[in-house]
Order: C-alpha cells, then sequence, then structure tokens
C-alpha cells in the first residue's frame, strides 16, 4: 500500500512537444502584428484613390492598377527568409544571397507607359514633390490623426529635441527613474 501511494504523487510525465520542421511553421509573436494581405491591399488601393485626385487636380486622368490581395498574399515570404536561406532548393538556386520571390511590377509597367509629362508629374522632382509622394504624405498623416495614434505627445517632444538635450530622467538611490 505504501508503494500505491507514492507513485500516485508522482506528476505525469510531460507531453512530448513537438519541433518546427518546416520554416513554413515558424510563427513568432510579432506575427500577430503584421498586416494581412487584405488590409495592405486597401491601403494600397486607397493610396491608389488619393494619386488619381491629386493627377486630376493638375488636369490629368489616370487609372492605376488595383491592388489584389490574392497577388499580395501569393508574393509574400512571410518567414521564410527571416533568418537567412533555409531552404536547401532556394540555396541552390540563389546561393547565399536571399532569393525574391517572383513579384510583378504592376505600378512600375503601369507607370512606364505613360505619357513623359504625366510620369512627371506622378513621380515629381526634388523641389516639388509628385502625386505619389503626395498620397503617401496624406495617407500617413490622415492615419496618424485619424486613429490618434503615435508616440505619446511627451515622447515626441523629447526625441524632437537635438540629441545634446535628450537625457533620461534622473535615477533615484533606489535605482528607479524619478
Amino acid at each position: 500500500m505504501t508503494a500505491a501511494a507514492c507513485g500516485a504523487d508522482q506528476p505525469a510525465p510531460p507531453a512530448p512537444v513537438r519541433g518546427v520542421t518546416s520554416v513554413s511553421e515558424l510563427v513568432l509573436p510579432f506575427d500577430a502584428y503584421k498586416t494581412t494581405p487584405q488590409q495592405r491591399a486597401v491601403l494600397g488601393n486607397a493610396h491608389n484613390r488619393l494619386v488619381v485626385r491629386c493627377m486630376r487636380k493638375q488636369g490629368i486622368a489616370i487609372s492605376p492598377p488595383a491592388e489584389d490581395p490574392s497577388m499580395l498574399a501569393a508574393v509574400d515570404p512571410g518567414n521564410s527568409r527571416r533568418y537567412g536561406v533555409t531552404d536547401p532548393e532556394a540555396a541552390r538556386r540563389s546561393g547565399y544571397h536571399l532569393a525574391r520571390p517572383p513579384s510583378p511590377d504592376t505600378t512600375g509597367t503601369w507607370a512606364g507607359k505613360l505619357p513623359k509629362r504625366t510620369r512627371h508629374r506622378l513621380y515629381g522632382t526634388a523641389a516639388d514633390r509628385g502625386c505619389l509622394d503626395r498620397a503617401t504624405h496624406n495617407l500617413d498623416r490622415g492615419c496618424a490623426r485619424r486613429t490618434g495614434r503615435g508616440w505619446p505627445s511627451r515622447t515626441r517632444s523629447r526625441w524632437s529635441r537635438p540629441p545634446s538635450t535628450r537625457r533620461s530622467p534622473p535615477r533615484s538611490s533606489a535605482g528607479r527613474r524619478a
């Protein structure tokens, strides 16, 4: 009877841990914060609408290609390239260099077919932003204003000062920040 009582106090052996056998199975904590192909398509199409609006103000009508979430998903490498070459076949094809996934350059191909004046307005110059840059700027500015996201104002003001004035708050004798 004593032997049976001692055996009951023993914990059950741990279940075997299943390891990652392929990079396609690799899931990292940051993955939960990545944008999905659908979200990237929405942002890309919003950018395109701003570009069209900007070009229309300059008297130029354009129609950029729409972003396709399924195409974005197909060319997304996920975590397969995060730590370098992990696929032996990719290593045979490209050596130590990371192979780029096939990516259709729809915007570059589309823009290359535009007349020179239109491309000039689209890309701009060093002195005058083009509609692509303006759309990016407006989209970035609009997202920050509408969501209220970004660094807290105290942090923003601290990091906007010259480096010589960016000091950490003084520490108390206990080692904590005052």
